[in-house]
């Protein structure tokens, strides 16, 4: 019982100290007292728009993890243009870098259909946001969910002659994109990483900065496949919380 006070205390306080008080009470409010399969609508001073997550679930913990605990806030060396947000989900991370980057081209890429139905619900109001349903692959393989009992935001892909998610790669993200180089990838794609670094990487010569969440604890390899993807190409590796950010070297030098 203690401990469920305690935590409720920081939650409130977390929730004012990040959006000032009125705005964080109501965000508070909206998501301690909602009830389960309840489609809540929250409004923060940092984004120009509501949006709609399913209460109690992966959607709220991705509003958390964004817009609450920052995993994307970090100094960016340029302002990008054309942005890859792949592993999309409900679309908290492309409304980050729409609102905190208004000139860039966004394309989210997602493949489950329920989370679509989200993702376009929050993102409709933003030109600059474009939505692709499929998944990043190594190729354009059919590919399906290889665990539907999962949580939203943690569904993985695998090859499947009998799939009906579309996998593409990053060079068809770029042709969508209309665009030949991308100034910011995020990938959180639940291990597909190791299949995208293992496969044909050329393209990252046409990559300035990426964020990526690897996902060794539950697909062995991730970590290897991307730095023997990294030996090729001159990136300068952070870590950041969960991520791991690299930036092409020569953004990094006055």
């Amino acid at each position: 019982m203690v401990k469920r006070i305690v935590a409720t205390v920081k939650y409130f306080l977390e929730c004012i100290g990040k959006f000032g008080l009125i705005p964080g009470f109501r965000v508070y409010c909206t998501v301690s007292f909602a009830v389960p399969d309840q489609v809540i609508s929250i409004k923060i001073p940092d984004c120009r728009t509501s949006f709609r997550l399913r209460a109690k679930s992966a959607d709220v913990w991705m509003f958390e993890e964004v817009w609450m605990k920052g995993d994307y806030n970090f100094p960016y060396p340029i302002a990008p243009e054309t942005i890859v947000d792949a592993g999309a989900h409900v679309g908290m991370t492309s409304l980050f870098l729409a609102n905190r980057f208004p000139q860039a081209r966004i394309i989210a890429i997602e493949p489950v259909s329920e989370n679509v139905d989200m993702l376009r619900e929050n993102t409709k109001t933003y030109d600059n946001i474009d939505i692709v349903q499929a998944a990043l692959w190594c190729n354009s393989n059919l590919l399906a969910i290889e665990n539907p009992e999962d949580h939203s935001s943690a569904f993985r892909m695998s090859d499947s002659f009998s799939g009906k998610i579309q996998g593409i790669t990053v060079w068809d993200a770029m042709e969508l994109l209309q665009t030949t180089n991308v100034d910011l990838l995020k990938i959180d794609i639940e291990g597909a990483e190791k299949e995208v670094f293992t496969g044909d990487s050329s393209w990252m010569a046409r990559v300035n900065m990426i964020v990526i969440e690897l996902h060794d604890r539950f697909r062995p390899g991730c970590y290897e496949a991307l730095h023997d993807a990294l030996s090729s190409h001159d990136f300068i590796e952070t870590p950041l919380g969960e991520n791991v950010v690299l930036v092409r070297s020569t953004l990094t030098k006055n």
